[in-house]
């Protein structure tokens, strides 16, 4: 005797069928938008590190004009040195700007190996930071 066979109506997904379907899609979701996560945490940590090569180019053209003496706060880079605003500040929780961490007192004659500007966030434990030399390294977060 033979087995009974299910009629497979034209047009119909078996149940199994739309489970399996439903479960890649699902998957398919979620591994879509850690790609995008991961996409965006690398934006930041790009931007993060643009942000610090373009204030730390801004204290040395300031030193050059100015006897090799870093500015006295980043603000006094705007707008001569540096005109875009959202250079100077990080964007953080909500939506809310937090200042760059910058060094005060220092000039180029000063230790190479001194931090100038630091970016005051992580990104998967490292954060960006400007030295007096000039050099901008991403370095782990302490």
């Amino acid at each position: 005797m033979e087995p009974e066979r299910r009629k497979v109506v034209k047009g119909r997904l078996s149940r199994r069928t739309r489970i399996i379907l439903s479960l890649i899609a699902v998957c398919s979701v979620i591994s879509v938008s850690w790609f995008v996560w991961d996409q965006v945490k690398m934006q930041r940590a790009q931007w993060s590190v643009s942000q610090v090569k373009f204030l730390t180019f801004g204290c040395l053209a300031y030193a050059g004009n100015h006897k090799g003496k870093f500015p006295p706060t980043l603000a006094a880079l705007h707008p001569d040195y540096l005109d875009m605003d959202e250079l100077f500040y990080a964007k953080g929780p909500k939506g809310s700007r937090v200042e760059m961490i910058y060094h005060p007192g220092l000039t180029t004659h000063s230790d190479p190996k001194l931090p100038l500007i630091e970016h005051p966030f992580s990104f998967e434990g490292k954060r960006a930071v400007g030295y007096v030399d000039g050099q901008v390294q991403v370095i782990a977060a302490q």
